[in-house]
């Protein structure tokens, strides 16, 4: 595969397949292809050194926590002591899915097998599934 729009047409039959099962990941999921030194630095930025980054395909995602903060200031009548104090309310997370980066040159059949395991990402990081090992991933 050698084109970004043949990739996303492969998304495309993906998501149809697991539909049937059940498996639905709502939104858009960005598709691009890469080389394997693209592929290289994008793993690199997210694993620990020590892990050997030979990947064919990578989810790439992104998490802004936010956080909501109540300032507690005294009361008309109330004598001022200190400072106003800040609680934390609340911390809300928004998650970014920026997109599946795929090895550029392989054939359809294991460019689709690679986009699979990547789909498989994607709908766990859209359903909030809890961050996985290396290992188990």
């Amino acid at each position: 595969v050698r084109d970004d729009a043949e990739l996303a047409q492969l998304l495309v039959n993906i998501r149809k397949r697991f539909e049937v099962l059940g498996v639905v990941a709502e939104g858009k999921i960005p598709v691009q292809l890469a080389s394997a030194q693209k592929l290289q630095r994008a793993c690199m930025k997210r694993s620990s050194p020590h892990i050997n980054c030979g990947v064919l395909g990578l989810t790439r995602t992104k998490l802004l926590q936010e956080q909501t903060v109540l300032v507690k200031q005294p009361m008309k009548g109330q004598v001022p002591v200190g400072r106003p104090t800040n609680e934390v309310q609340d911390v809300n997370t928004r998650r970014f899915l920026k997109g599946v980066l795929v090895q550029v040159g392989m054939s359809p059949e294991f460019t689709s097998t690679v986009l699979a395991h990547e789909f498989g990402h994607c709908y766990m990081f859209m359903h909030r599934f809890p961050k996985l090992s290396h290992e188990l991933e």
